[in-house]
């Protein structure tokens, strides 16, 4: 499995879009946390 984290600022800098919807770096890290990695242990 592969987790991109996404910063929308630094999505915006290379390609020009914008993601309105994107939660900030720390939310997507968290979620991984608790919605992801649990199915692993």
């Amino acid at each position: 499995m592969i987790c991109a984290i996404t910063d929308r600022a630094l999505v915006q800098t290379f390609t020009g879009r914008d993601l309105p919807g994107a939660a900030d770096v720390n939310t997507q890290l968290r979620l991984i946390a608790e919605r992801v990695m649990p199915g692993f242990g």
